[in-house]
């Protein structure tokens, strides 16, 4: 079965680029430019990951992901928070989110598509510590 993945972003340009990307390399994708319409789309998308923009004007990433774990505790979402913030930034996100990880935008193709099968396939980034920087960092080789 194809894996499914949710991006979540409000940029457009950013959304094409990614989803065409992740389409490429065999994903299904579903977009949303604004969190509106979250709740449904994963109930009956039920994606295998959630990529989610930090920065968006409706709502933060980070706060949208916290809600979701409010509100759908009874249904599996992997989020990973997705932006071009430095590692301190998505770090912190990441811990107040409740979310598995984090990609930077500015990653190349190759190393994005890496982090995302090993958040898919294992849930974490490979090499995973507790700490959210580690998870980047072990999957980036940095």
């Amino acid at each position: 079965m194809e894996k499914r993945i949710l991006l979540v972003d409000d940029n457009a340009l950013s959304s094409k680029v990614i989803g065409q990307l992740l389409a490429g390399a065999g994903y299904t994708v579903e977009f949303l430019n604004s969190p509106f319409g979250i709740f449904k789309e994963i109930r009956e998308f039920m994606p295998d990951l959630v990529l989610m923009d930090l920065d968006m004007p409706a709502l933060k990433g980070d706060s949208l992901s916290q809600l979701l774990n409010r509100k759908l505790p009874d249904v599996e979402h992997r989020v990973v928070l997705f932006s071009a913030a430095d590692d301190d930034v998505l770090g912190d996100a990441v811990r107040r989110a409740g979310a598995v990880g984090y990609i930077r935008k500015t990653d190349g193709h190759d190393e994005i598509l890496e982090q995302v099968r090993l958040y898919i396939e294992t849930g974490s980034g490979e090499g995973a510590t507790d700490d959210a920087e580690g998870l980047h960092e072990a999957s980036s080789g940095d």
